[in-house]
């Protein structure tokens, strides 16, 4: 449901105000509207994406064989997300599963979480619910090294202390 008066290229940012769900756009979940800052790959293909379809109709995305906004998600599923995964030899799954991807490597990358759940659209609560196992999946020794950075505790002090 993406149109292009959202996407703020000087800016770098989208802006997610409603959805399109079985074919009817309306309000998102929360019936809150965010800005979503774009990974550098997203506004290159936003970038990309602009001469298919910026002077079209206002929608971002087009059918290829109608020229037309997609009524809804099944099919760009069927005729471009799930041929592009069976390519890549990955199983099949839901598009939306990407915003999983999105978040994990996220976390993976040590990205702040408040700045997860703010670009997903979520509440802390609901982002550490989901995602906690990823947070805690994390390389504990790595995060030890930053709290002890912090704190001034040199890792020999830890060690000598649990000598003792």
């Amino acid at each position: 449901a993406l149109g292009w008066p959202k996407v703020d290229f000087r800016r770098g940012e989208v802006r997610v105000d409603s959805a399109r769900v079985r074919t009817i756009d309306k309000r998102t979940k929360t019936h809150e509207a965010r800005d979503v800052e774009l990974a550098a790959r997203a506004l290159a293909a936003l970038t990309r994406q602009k001469k298919h379809s910026f002077l079209a109709n206002g929608a971002v995305f087009l059918n290829p064989a109608t020229g037309e906004a997609f009524a809804d998600t099944s099919a760009p599923q069927e005729k471009v997300f799930q041929p592009t995964l069976r390519k890549l030899g990955i199983r099949p799954r839901d598009a939306r599963n990407t915003r999983h991807s999105f978040a994990t490597l996220g976390l993976m990358a040590g990205v702040n979480p408040a700045y997860m759940a703010g670009q997903l659209g979520h509440s802390l609560d609901m982002f550490f619910k989901v995602y906690a196992k990823w947070i805690r999946g994390a390389d504990s020794s790595r995060e030890r090294g930053k709290f002890d950075a912090f704190s001034s505790v040199a890792p020999q002090a830890r060690h000598k202390v649990n000598e003792d």
